[in-house]
């Protein structure tokens, strides 16, 4: 029997409050701050999620919904903080779009993980991708974790961490780990009656004066992009990717019931 380990709390609490500020447009000089201060919060709030998850697996999972995504292993956790701590930037509200690609003709094998832990006055999701070839040679490695504010927050948000390695023929690449603020609004605000209305002018002048951000979701989770590509419209579309949304990525859906209902992929 598993003996319960006490999660530091607080500590949990200071380092989401920390990200949140660092990720707000509001606060333009804390962008200034240096990397090694959002990597160690961003390492804390991983390993004491991950902490709280091994006492809290053994009621995560109902045989009721079928077949799950397995849970992370300690190998898999050393893999996710090594990417957030070997990079010398972390980039904030900004990423780089990629796809995967494979110098091998063997189909790919992929197995998703995903853990999800009450911590911090909200709940921490995260799901890991790794893609290998048939033959067991590692191809890719993602993890996107999200922290969602729960109700007794002093505002709702979302945070989204995007942590990436690449396996290829020269060796491994470990791309810049990327922290998002998502504010979460409401939905009746301007920008989501804009994409409703089919209002391209007054979409890209809500978000070129900073009336809106194109990180905003709606009260679902529910990321802009996937609203404008639900209501058809190819235009903002195209200018949210240019921003740096992505459409296979899962902020596209942050909220379990947002993926059935606008999956795209």
């Amino acid at each position: 029997m598993l003996t319960r380990q006490v999660v530091d709390e607080p500590k949990s609490i200071a380092a989401v409050r920390r990200l949140v500020e660092v990720t707000d447009s509001s606060l333009e000089g804390k962008r200034h701050e240096s990397t090694e201060k959002v990597q160690k919060d961003i390492s804390t709030a991983i390993e004491l999620a991950f902490q709280k998850a091994n006492f809290t697996r053994g009621v995560m999972t109902d045989s009721r919904l079928g077949p799950q995504p397995a849970h992370h292993a300690i190998d898999d956790v050393e893999s996710i903080l090594a990417i957030v701590r070997l990079n010398t930037t972390v980039k904030i509200n900004k990423r780089t779009q990629h796809r995967f690609s494979s110098h091998s003709t063997s189909r790919l094998v992929t197995q998703a993980l995903h853990d999800s832990i009450d911590l911090a006055n909200g709940k921490f999701d995260i799901l890991t991708t790794k893609r290998s070839t048939e033959a067991g040679r590692d191809v890719s490695f993602m993890s996107v974790i999200t922290f969602t504010a729960d109700k007794s927050q002093y505002k709702q948000f979302m945070l989204s961490m995007h942590l990436i390695q690449i396996h290829g023929l020269d060796g491994s690449n470990v791309l810049s780990p990327c922290i998002i603020g998502h504010a979460i609004i409401p939905d009746d605000a301007p920008i989501l009656q804009a994409i409703r209305d089919k209002n391209l002018e007054e979409f890209k002048r809500l978000l070129e004066n900073g009336k809106a951000r194109v990180w905003d979701c709606d009260s679902e989770g529910r990321s802009l992009l996937n609203i404008a590509i639900y209501h058809l419209e190819p235009i903002m579309v195209e200018y949210l990717v240019a921003q740096g949304l992505d459409v296979n990525s899962v902020e596209m859906s942050l909220g379990p019931s947002s993926r059935r209902e606008f999956d795209i992929t």
